[in-house]
């Protein structure tokens, strides 16, 4: 994958929403997930259908909206079987210049005025980004993190059991 990839200039977003329909290579999933301090790691084992939009607000900010499906793979914390898992994410978010965030961030809990920055419902989410690029990979990797389970089992796992998990231990 090239360095322009999943990379968009504000001023074109601003011009026309950008469609986003993209399959993603497994090794470009595995290398977003990649910890170099981490003693596991999570890998892709299936390639991702990526469905999203990415369109200027009505407050002239952006938002990314859409789906996607990971299939991943993770040592058990407790057998170090490897186990594998299904994480969705809906991405519904805004995105907004960081020199914004700034400005929120000098005015006092009491003063704020949370209806600049209107969200359609409770599961929007705020993301800053920098200059007039904005970079899809960084946030899908971003969001990919905030779903995955903290302590990665067989028994959370789409294919294992506690069962399983136990009979690994004896």
């Amino acid at each position: 994958m090239n360095n322009t990839f999943l990379k968009y200039k504000t001023e074109q977003i601003r011009k026309r929403p950008v469609i986003i329909k993209e399959v993603l290579e497994s090794s470009f999933i595995s290398s977003l997930l990649f910890e170099s301090d981490a003693v596991f790691s999570w890998c892709s084992v299936r390639d991702v259908d990526l469905d999203l939009v990415l369109r200027e607000s009505p407050e002239k900010d952006f938002e990314l909206r859409g789906k996607a499906q990971f299939y991943l793979q993770h040592d058990c914390v407790r057998c170090l079987e490897k186990v594998n898992f299904n994480v969705e994410i809906l991405l519904n978010l805004k995105l907004v210049l960081s020199e914004k965030k700034d400005i929120v961030e000098d005015y006092s809990f009491e003063n704020l005025d949370f209806d600049a920055y209107p969200l359609e419902n409770e599961d929007d989410s705020i993301v800053y980004f920098d200059g007039d690029l904005i970079d899809i990979s960084h946030i899908l990797k971003e969001q990919l993190f905030l779903d995955l389970p903290k302590y990665p089992n067989c028994e959370d796992s789409f294919s294992g059991s506690k069962e399983n998990c136990l009979k690994h231990l004896e």
